[in-house]
């Protein structure tokens, strides 16, 4: 018996496939920080993709949480498995996914279907909002606007990802134009709450997080090492007097 398991298990090394890959599929039914470690236990184990369920009233938020994975990884790629037509517009999923993309270049798949337990936890009835009819348009409508081309709304409007075709100064402009608005600081506010006070974001951005109780403040640690951030000049940025 031994001999034989050990002959079995020689065969299998020898027709092992380096090329094959393997992908997991996780609930999400856990805390955010749970699944990113999940995830990134996936990454060093050498699996290719992390599909993510989308079923908003069982899991974690779908697009919140591949952010919060995709901030706390560096190759594995990332999607939900998956998404559907009537939970997620399609013009919303095309937004998210081009949004992550510039986060994760060429780290991020799509995997849509017809539903089941998202149907079933609002009542719906798959039969009805489950037809291949209506996820083929939602995957034609997709593919349009992440190549920067319009779709037609149900209200018959047509209309696009604006900017994904923008250029950076007309980005910035955009954004200009509405700061000082109350939707603009509610948005702002709650950017800055999430970036600082989250743990999870501190490694890939570089903030250490509260500098304070770490003694020492501001002044000689924390904000002073942001990698994302341009270096200031020293006039912009003087040497701190430290008695």
């Amino acid at each position: 018996m031994g001999r034989a398991a050990s002959r079995s298990r020689i065969r299998w090394i020898s027709c092992y496939d380096s090329r094959v890959k393997f992908d997991l599929g996780i609930l999400a039914t856990q805390p955010v920080a749970e699944i990113v470690k999940q995830v990134q236990l996936a990454e060093d184990l050498g699996f290719e993709t992390v599909w993510m369920t989308d079923t908003h009233l069982v899991c974690r938020e779908l697009w919140v949480t591949l952010t919060a994975c995709v901030l706390g990884t560096k190759r594995i790629k990332l999607g939900p498995g998956v998404t559907v037509p009537h939970s997620r517009h399609a013009s919303v999923t095309a937004s998210a996914i081009l949004t992550l993309e510039e986060l994760a270049p060429g780290r991020i798949v799509l995997g849509m279907g017809t539903g089941g337990s998202s149907a079933q936890t609002m009542g719906l009835r798959l039969e009805e909002v489950g037809r291949v009819g209506a996820l083929e348009t939602m995957a034609t409508n997709i593919r349009r606007l992440t190549r920067g081309e319009t779709m037609r709304f149900e209200s018959g409007t047509e209309g696009k990802i604006v900017w994904l075709e923008a250029p950076r100064d007309k980005q910035a402009a955009l954004v200009k134009s509405i700061a000082g608005t109350p939707f603009f600081e509610k948005v702002r506010g709650k950017a800055i709450t999430s970036l600082y006070n989250n743990e999870l974001a501190f490694a890939h951005f570089g903030y250490e997080g509260n500098a304070w109780r770490k003694g020492g403040g501001y002044l000689t640690r924390g904000f002073n090492d942001l990698k994302w951030l341009p270096n200031p000049s020293e006039k912009a940025s003087p040497k701190p007097f430290l008695g």
